[in-house]
Order: C-alpha cells, then structure tokens, then sequence
C-alpha cells in the first residue's frame, strides 16, 4: 500500500490517508504507514501541517492521538531508575491521551510536554521531581521554545521562570510524585480545563 501510494499526489494520499484512519481502530495502525502519513502530509499535531485540513476531523483526532500515544510511550521507556513508576506514571498519561494535542520529549534531560487546549504540563524522567503545570499562555510565551533539541535547557529553566516586572521566579502549580499525586493532578487539571 505504501508502495501504490508512493507516487501519487497529496490529495489522494489524504483521501487514502482519511479511509484508512476511519477504517481502522487506533491500536490497529501500522507504525510504516503512519510514518508514511507523516512524511508526505506533515504532523497532524502541528498547525503548519495544512494537508490535515481537509482530512475527516475524527480521522485526524485518531492520527493525533496514535502519534502522542507513541511519544509518550517512548519517553517512559527511557527511564531506568525506576521502571514501576515509569508504567504508572505512564498509565495515569495515557488515561488523558485524547485530551493531549501534543506529546514532545527531550531525551537528552528526559523532559516530557504534555499540550493540552488550556494548559501544559511537564513532567521530568529523574527521580524526586514534581508534575509543573503552566497556563498555555505563559508556557507559549516563557518556555515553548525549550521543547525542541537545539534549544533545550536543563531541567531547572523549566521549573522557574524570572518575570521581570514582578523580579521572581514563577511556575504556575506543581504536583509532588508523592501519596496520591494522581488526585492532586486529577484536580489540577480539572481547574485548568474549567478556565482557572
């Protein structure tokens, strides 16, 4: 099928792209498709990704979230010190995969942004680290530039970040990985979603 589709032109490789998403179930992907997807019509999690467009809105969404499931999955399977809590770390993320428009990692610091519509989180691989959350807004404007290679910072400048006018350091609300941390972030993440 890669093969067949190869050659031919955007708009049919959409076309193909959209049956294909409708027509099976997200776990049912092929990995060499969905790259092949990604290769000729961009990043459905991206804006710039324009081929996306005139793609079956449900279509897209399942493309979203097969590509955030699959960052996700990698990042937690980065980190060594301790896997149980990798997995259940893991398994609390993947519970809110639909929500996520945007699954980024840097593996060099093992950072992992989670984008959603109203808010970001970050969340750290190395031990003894908490959940930040950030307005969208203020993670738009302070550290979205961190989250590519070439301008990653160590895990402290995305923990704090200076706001001239007020002269101090600020994140937004952070969760301890500590008793309980998934209701602490449950709640978290429902007065963000509730417009806080």
């Amino acid at each position: 099928l890669i093969k067949i589709q190869s050659n031919l032109k955007k708009d049919y490789i959409s076309k193909i792209a959209e049956n294909y998403l409708l027509l099976y179930e997200v776990d049912n992907f092929k990995e060499e498709m969905m790259n092949f997807y990604q290769n000729k019509l961009g990043d459905p999690r991206e804006e710039y990704s324009t081929a996306w467009d005139d793609i079956n809105k449900n279509a897209k969404e399942k493309a979203v979230s097969w590509f955030n499931y699959k960052k996700l999955k990698e990042f937690f399977g980065y980190i060594e010190t301790d896997q149980e809590e990798a997995r259940k770390r893991f398994s609390y993320w993947e519970s809110y995969i639909s929500e996520i428009k945007k699954v980024n990692y840097i593996k060099k610091y093992l950072q992992l942004f989670l984008i959603f519509e109203k808010f970001v989180v970050v969340e750290f691989g190395d031990l003894g680290n908490a959940v930040y959350f950030y307005s969208k807004e203020f993670f738009d404007e302070e550290l979205a530039r961190y989250m590519q290679e070439s301008n990653a910072k160590n895990n402290n400048n995305l923990k704090y970040t200076y706001e001239a006018r007020e002269k101090r350091y600020k994140f937004v609300e952070k969760v301890d990985h500590r008793n309980k941390w998934e209701l602490k972030a449950d709640n978290m993440i429902k007065e963000f979603k509730s417009g806080r």
